[in-house]
């Protein structure tokens, strides 16, 4: 099953600790996963909810400049509440600075888990220095996502990577806070980030690397069988104990 970008919203603030933006294209659908990538100043992310309360689940992040004045970058990830279906709910962030400045973008995507392919990949450095983050995927086709921020200024972020597309919410030369999301396809392998040559003009960027699993699909060491779950997903049953349905929540599988 191929992934698809369905919508996606961005905003800044210059001050509060809960900033926010809201999904306004359409109203979420059933079975997609919610994204939301968070760079600030000043501040890190303590978490990230949708309007009932919904905790996001944190991918990966990165301290800029290794120090939480510098700011950070974090990605985070939920599959979407049944209660969030039909509608178009606000995401949060929720900062441990009320005067921080901020950027936060977030996406809709059907065909894939709230579930990463291992542990993302993350890099900081200063000025124009920075290095694609260490990371491999473990399958070709899944949603690979490479989360760039800053700590503002106004400040330029160079892109795109090699084969990414850049989403078109993209916040550059922010003076609260530029976040960046590219994506493409996985390949398998060794990944590169797309921000590592002349990443910013000045201060400190950051980023977060990873590919995000297929709906469908399930990982583990033990048995070649395949199943299919009660609500109609498949994939292969390779680790009973892990079992995951198209919608990322607990499935009980039948072997067929």
């Amino acid at each position: 099953m191929s992934w698809s970008v369905l919508q996606s919203n961005s905003a800044n603030s210059t001050s509060g600790s809960t900033p926010g933006v809201a999904y306004t294209t359409a109203n979420l659908s059933s079975g997609t996963v919610l994204i939301c990538a968070v760079s600030c100043f000043n501040a890190k992310t303590n978490s990230v909810t949708d309007a009932s309360a919904n905790s996001f689940t944190k991918i990966g992040a990165v301290l800029l400049g290794g120090s939480e004045s510098n700011g950070e970058t974090s990605l985070w990830a939920i599959a979407t509440p049944a209660g969030d279906v039909g509608a178009k709910p606000v995401i949060t962030a929720h900062l441990d600075n009320s005067s921080a400045g901020v950027g936060i973008l977030i996406q809709e995507v059907s065909g894939i888990l709230a579930t990463a392919d291992g542990t993302a990949g993350t890099s900081t450095a200063a000025t124009g220095t920075n290095t694609s983050p260490s990371y491999s995927s473990t399958a070709a086709g899944e949603y690979l996502v490479a989360a760039g921020g800053d700590n503002g200024g106004p400040e330029t972020m160079t892109q795109l990577g090699s084969g990414y597309t850049a989403d078109a919410k993209n916040l550059n030369n922010n003076s609260a806070a530029n976040i960046l999301v590219d994506y493409k396809n996985s390949s398998g392998g060794s990944e590169s980030d797309g921000w590592s040559s002349g990443v910013i003009s000045a201060g400190f960027a950051g980023a977060v690397l990873v590919a995000f699993q297929l709906a469908g699909t399930l990982s583990g060491p033990n048995s070649p069988s395949t199943g299919t779950d009660l609500g109609g997903g498949t994939g292969s049953w390779s680790n009973p104990g892990n079992i995951t349905a198209d919608d990322g929540s607990a499935a009980t599988w039948a072997v067929v």
